[in-house]
């Protein structure tokens, strides 16, 4: 779990490369089912019933720990449920505000969901996960964003503690 840019995405496929863990990037395929921003939003039923069935096939088909990917936003019903459902756990992965934005900037329009490219609002939206989203979620872990052979290892040890 972490704010849009933070990383996510790149360690979990590093991970899954490593063998670590099984991933599946499933924003891009959001994007292209539920599309972004508002039509995104009017449609958060089917994409919550959409991403459990997703969650439910990977775990109980993967011989690794399967990793999801999430900003904690609007799907905190969801990740309730697989706490109390499954052995998880949420790791927290951090970066400093100016990374994530320069990220963010980079991608290219429409490969979020959130849309934004004006800094300000970003930087808002950093601010705001930082103070109000990430306080309500107790991280199992918390790993270094930019460093990914550092998370790589902590990770790796962490899910080897935890077998």
């Amino acid at each position: 779990m972490g704010f849009p840019g933070s990383g996510k995405s790149f360690l979990a496929n590093h991970l899954a490369a490593d063998g670590i863990a099984s991933y599946l990037e499933i924003e891009p395929i959001l994007v292209a089912r539920f599309g972004t921003g508002q039509e995104f939003q009017s449609q958060i039923n089917e994409v919550g019933a959409f991403l459990w069935r997703s969650y439910s096939e990977q775990l109980c088909s993967s011989q690794l720990p399967v990793i999801f990917e999430s900003t904690g936003v609007s799907d905190r019903i969801l990740l309730d449920r697989l706490k109390r459902t499954y052995q998880t756990a949420i790791v927290h992965v951090r970066t400093d505000r100016s990374i994530c934005i320069s990220r963010l900037l980079r991608r290219a329009r429409g490969y979020n969901i959130s849309n934004s490219d004006d800094p300000e609002v970003i930087g808002g939206f950093y601010d705001f996960w930082y103070e109000q989203v990430a306080p309500t979620y107790g991280f199992d872990l918390s790993v270094d964003g930019v460093d990914v052979q550092a998370a790589t290892r902590e990770i790796r040890d962490f899910i080897a503690q935890a077998l």
